[in-house]
């Protein structure tokens, strides 16, 4: 919370002052260590004065006010019955203030995400009732992008929408076509063509935004153990080390 992480730049301000009261250099010397230390920079980033002090705990205040605001116009909409499009709109002023505030420095908060989530569910349940698109509804719920992803992008208008969906389609369809083949597979070649497709098609969807499943990448790390012992049985160094490559790849 802003007063908490206050409170502690308080804290640090009144002990170095008292350790250089008492002109210790040894003292003064650890004290600094451990206020730059990692852990005190992940908890708070230290301002250099008091009124940059001052300035970041506004500019935390305000981002809350501003997220909160954000957060009730949406409710009062879904409560008057607004159209998808204007809960479509507030949901994106909801992402913006999310995005504000984590850009300030302030700590997501797991309200904040809760707010984020309702928000859109608001307006994906308001797109429904409109009958607009289900399909829409489903893939923006499957891939959990409002809930986890800071920079959510709401697709602008139906057009968008429907193309972002059929693209995350597309995406999955690619990606259970090598999954479903992948038992099957026998030989170095033909395992090796299988993960550099697989590596592929979760690369593209990725830079979709669509959220990859757990076993998709535990299938992929299988074919890649599976295909670097068939390289070492084959005894060919030169395939073995481009399979060391695409393998280090992936796994990044």
């Amino acid at each position: 919370r802003p007063t908490w992480k206050s409170t502690l730049v308080q804290e640090m301000d009144h002990w170095l002052k008292a350790l250089i009261a008492a002109g210790r250099a040894e003292g003064l010397t650890s004290g600094l260590e451990a206020i730059s230390s990692k852990e005190a920079a992940a908890l708070c980033a230290l301002p250099e004065t008091l009124q940059e002090s001052e300035a970041v705990l506004r500019a935390w205040e305000s981002a809350e006010v501003s997220l909160q605001q954000a957060h009730v116009r949406i409710e009062r909409a879904a409560s008057e019955g607004a159209e998808g499009g204007e809960l479509g709109s507030l949901a994106t002023s909801c992402c913006e203030a999310f995005t504000v505030a984590t850009s300030a420095g302030l700590k997501e908060m797991p309200q904040w995400k809760r707010r984020l989530g309702n928000a859109h569910d608001q307006w994906l349940n308001q797109v429904i009732r409109e009958g607009v698109s289900r399909e829409l509804s489903r893939a923006l719920q499957r891939t959990d992008s409002a809930r986890d992803t800071l920079n959510f992008d709401v697709p602008c208008g139906q057009h968008a929408a429907n193309r972002a969906l059929a693209k995350w389609e597309a995406c999955e369809a690619a990606i259970d076509d090598v999954v479903q083949t992948s038992s099957a597979l026998e030989g170095a070649n033909a395992v090796g063509e299988a993960v550099s497709r697989l590596h592929a098609a979760l690369k593209e969807a990725a830079s979709a935004g669509l959220r990859l499943a757990v076993q998709t990448k535990e299938v992929l790390s299988e074919m890649c153990s599976v295909w670097l012992t068939s390289l070492v049985s084959d005894g060919n160094a030169d395939a073995l080390q481009h399979g060391f490559q695409a393998v280090d790849e992936a796994c990044e």
